[in-house]
């Protein structure tokens, strides 16, 4: 959802940026300029009150109003909406809407349209409706799945157990149409249930909801009791009742099989069917309710009452374990909260019985004709790999847990916690990230993580590699004629060795000295040049943001060979691709770097920029260590990065003394520095910018060549037309002048002709952009669960 400023934006590229901005706020919630107002404590200030320890799932969207009036009040979103792009872009809506009503008489219906709304909005009690909708997204918004919900995943995947060994049994059996699909359809229909959703919207002015509400009953029975010679329509506002659920007064609408006139779907469907579909409806029943309990508007949506009776009376979801952190911070401005439970978490993720099915086809499809040519012994080594692959998928199978994600305003912005009892089998959060020391201090971007390896799941990869090379081999080879025989053995005697030596180097020897775990993807802006290019010179240095990767090493004698090794195997298989495929792969190798060592290790380089053009000192860098190995595309990024630097960076980040499994951190204003320093300078010095407009120029001109091209052949193929189409085209070219002339003179031309974009306008922009700071995350393990602290950052332009 976006403001009301993002729908008035579009069009230019300024334009657009702005629109991302205004987006993000209004997603993120720009909370920096508002009074921050503690609450009483989540559990007597929100839906929490009454949510039920056993729902499956559970979200809350809380101080809406709050949030969108701060944003709104900030001096970032004055000084967004005072651009001229923005500006321009409301006239040029205005202006078009007034050309097209004009022509159309667009402005005459809306004036219609807004005298009838006028007139309808006179209405005290319409008025009081508008009030109480814009109370309803004001404070809280909540919606809440039942346990039933659980059971009802829980059916649906013994449903889907049964239906693919229905399908398996097809197959077994040729194809044919299995005997049991009645036997499945009574199944799923014995399993028929409807579980509860609430929806529920926070309003202080009780009263006037009920009233509302009322009204909307009477106007309801009114229209129904118009339909009174209609049977169906009578039975249905027999079955709209008021009742007292509490304390609390609700509209209840109960729906059931007795209004599904049976008789006249006879004949339109088979009997049999028909007959276990009315069974399994008897007794079943659809119940829709809506109403007021305490200061919630609810709309309710289930088999029976019952979770909506039972609100508040047992056990509460804010009570659970999974709530033991949202409970330290329950006085804290929370703005966002939501909970699923472990079965539908399981049911989300859950791929094991997806892998189980999978496997059973395979199964039934070498039991059936399609693998009657299959010997014997084929078809029992086939069976044990189908075993052995299961087993591996199981094992590899997460556990599944509950998660709970909750955030709240702060005087910087915002910070949230996620918490999932779902266990990562790949995750690591057992000790402390030291691939943090080398990033080089203080990254504008940095993304690091430790995750557990397994030198045996690359082993089964190879042996899997290896039985499907002998089934291929065994199967496919033999329908080969003698000729792609021959290529095919040519080409296996020497794709062999290759792949052997590439498994040395990975499994041997990469893969060992990579068992630490550890991975940063990092980005700073810390190297400047007055001369990037041969091409390009400008009057001072300018930044430029580099990337580069840092990996722990446990075993850096085994990485350098394992590097080269794989080089040696990337060389020798261009080659061979060369001389299978010359007019595909273009003969060619990597060289070898130049290497240097010095105290913080040693560097391979490629000096590739001779060749580009481009600043010396951008070169493609491998800097290793005897724990670290750093990929940079320049010698001071990857010196940076080798060398042991403390991490100086705000926020959860920056606590990198305890065990930690992933860091992300990210200097957005730092960014846009870098986008201003380049912007400033076009704007102080644009001749320096005159080679890179030369080549956007240079591309216009291809574009409008091909135009003219396109044009010729077109005007050689009129020329072939006769008079009559020439005597219509010019008929169409003076429409088309008037058209154009009328045109100039539009009010929509007119707010174009007085735009004019400019460098200091997007340095505006950038100022803008500037007010969310950046982000701070890091992910560790705490009581078998895995907690991420994120914390989000915004500062309102200064006065």
């Amino acid at each position: 959802m976006t403001c009301s400023r993002c729908r008035d934006l579009s069009g230019s590229r300024v334009a657009r940026l702005a629109v991302w901005f205004c987006a993000l706020l209004c997603l993120t919630g720009y909370g920096i300029s508002g009074t921050l107002h503690a609450a009483d404590g989540a559990r007597k200030t929100t839906a929490l009150a009454f949510a039920p320890a056993d729902a499956a799932f559970f979200s809350s969207s809380m101080r809406m109003k709050e949030t969108w009036s701060a944003m709104f009040r900030s001096r970032a979103a004055g000084k967004l909406v005072s651009l001229p792009t923005v500006q321009m872009l409301r006239d040029l809506t205005k202006a078009a809407f007034e050309d097209a009503g004009d022509e159309h008489g667009v402005q005459q219906y809306y004036a219609i349209a807004e005298a009838a709304v006028s007139t309808w909005y006179a209405d005290e009690m319409n008025q009081n409706l508008v009030s109480m909708v814009g109370e309803m997204f004001s404070d809280e918004v909540f919606v809440l799945g039942s346990s039933e919900l659980n059971e009802t995943l829980a059916d649906l995947q013994a449903m889907s157990r049964e239906l693919s060994a229905i399908q398996r049994k097809a197959i077994e059996k040729g194809g044919e149409e299995p005997a049991d699909q009645k036997a499945l359809m009574k199944i799923v229909l014995a399993k028929l249930r409807v579980p509860a959703v609430m929806m529920g919207f926070r309003v202080r002015n009780v009263e006037q909801a009920q009233d509302q509400l009322n009204r909307a009953q009477e106007s309801i029975e009114s229209i129904l009791d118009g339909f009174d010679e209609d049977e169906t329509v009578k039975a249905i506002r027999q079955r709209m009742k008021s009742k007292t659920i509490g304390k609390d007064k609700f509209h209840v609408l109960e729906l059931d099989s007795g209004l599904i006139d049976w008789d006249s779907l006879e004949g339109q469907s088979d009997a049999e069917t028909l007959a276990l579909v009315r069974e399994a409806l008897i007794g079943k029943t659809l119940t829709l309710a809506w109403g007021m309990r305490g200061e919630y508007l609810i709309m309710y949506f289930g088999g029976s009452l019952k979770t909506l009776e039972m609100l508040g009376q047992g056990p509460l979801l804010y009570d659970t374990a999974h709530f033991a952190r949202l409970r330290q911070h329950a006085d804290e401005p929370i703005t966002d909260l939501a909970y699923v439970s472990e079965p539908m978490v399981r049911a989300a993720g859950d791929s094991s019985q997806t892998i189980n099915s999978y496997l059973e086809t395979l199964r039934s499809m070498l039991a059936s004709e399609l693998g009657g040519e299959l010997s014997e012994d084929l078809k029992t080594r086939l069976n044990n790999d189908i075993t052995e692959i299961g087993k591996f998928a199981q094992a590899h199978q997460p556990t599944f847990g509950a998660m709970v994600d909750f955030r709240f305003m702060t005087a910087k912005g915002h910070t949230r916690f996620t918490q999932s009892w779902s266990r990562d089998p790949l995750l690591d959060g057992t000790q402390p990230l030291s691939v943090l020391e080398h990033v080089g201090g203080k990254p504008l971007i940095l993304a690091a993580s430790r995750q557990q390896t397994h030198p045996e799941d690359y082993e089964a990869l190879v042996k899997a590699l290896v039985k499907i090379d002998g089934y291929v081999t065994e199967l496919y080879i033999p329908t080969l004629d003698e000729d792609e025989k021959i290529i095919y053995d040519e080409a296996r005697k020497e794709l062999l060795p290759l792949i052997q030596k590439l498994h040395e180097a990975v499994g041997k020897l990469l893969i060992p000295a990579l068992r630490d775990g550890q991975t940063a993807i990092v980005a700073d802006a810390a190297l400047e040049s007055a001369q990037w290019h041969n091409g390009f010179q400008t009057q001072q240095p300018l930044p430029l943001v580099e990337w580069g990767i840092v990996l722990g090493v446990s075993d850096a004698e085994k990485f350098r060979s394992g590097a080269a090794e794989l080089i040696a195997v990337i060389n020798q298989s261009i080659g061979l691709l060369h001389k299978y495929l010359p007019e595909i792969v273009d003969d060619g190798t990597i060289p070898e770097p130049e290497r240097e060592d010095t105290a913080v290790g040693t560097f391979y380089s490629y000096p590739l920029s001779k060749s580009l053009g481009l600043d010396p000192r951008l070169a493609p860098q491998l800097g290793l260590s005897r724990q670290t190995a750093a990929f940079a595309f320049s010698r001071e990024h990857a010196e940076r990065m080798l060398a042991p630097t403390a991490l100086t960076v705000e926020g959860p980040a920056g606590k990198t003394d305890r065990p930690l499994a992933a860091v992300c951190y990210l200097d957005f204003a730092g960014l846009m520095d870098v986008a201003d320093t380049w912007v400033a300078h076009a704007q102080k010095f644009p001749d320096d910018f005159a080679p890179l407009r030369k080549v956007v120029d240079e591309l216009m001109e291809d574009e409008d060549d091909d135009d003219e091209d396109a044009k010729d052949e077109e005007k050689s193929d009129d020329a072939k037309d006769t008079k009559e189409k020439d005597d219509e085209e010019d008929a169409d070219k003076d429409d088309d002048e008037k058209a154009e002339k009328d045109n100039e003179k539009s009010r929509v031309n007119k707010v174009l002709e007085n735009y004019k974009p400019s460098l200091q306008e997007l340095r505006d922009l950038i100022t803008i952009l500037k007010c969310f700071r950046g982000y701070s995350s890091a992910t560790f393990v705490e009581d078998k669960s895995t907690v991420t602290h994120m914390e989000t950052y915004f500062q309102d332009l200064p006065e």
